[in-house]
């Protein structure tokens, strides 16, 4: 077997998909410029960082997200934040 080639890296699909155990951690956080990110940590080496609009409430995003169980990135960058219903 050999190394892949910078052809095989471009063409490595990342999962759009995040399924949520009971002992990941999800926390939000506040950068510098005062944005709100929700982190969801699957391992010390592994974060999904999700920007929180200023019209919606942090618990009421961490609750849909353990709701449902999974953040759909796709849907999330396409759909959110205009649906009022459920973002994921």
């Amino acid at each position: 077997m050999s190394a892949p080639t910078v052809e095989d890296q471009a063409q490595a699909q990342i999962p759009t998909v995040w399924k949520l155990r009971g002992d990941h951690v999800i926390e939000t956080m506040v950068d510098d410029d005062g944005v709100t990110w929700i982190k969801l940590e699957w391992s010390p080496k592994l974060h999904l960082f999700l920007m929180l609009p200023k019209h919606r409430e942090e618990a009421e995003l961490i609750e849909q997200i353990q709701k449902v169980g999974y953040v759909n990135t796709n849907k999330w960058y396409k759909m959110y934040p205009q649906q009022p219903e459920l973002d994921f």
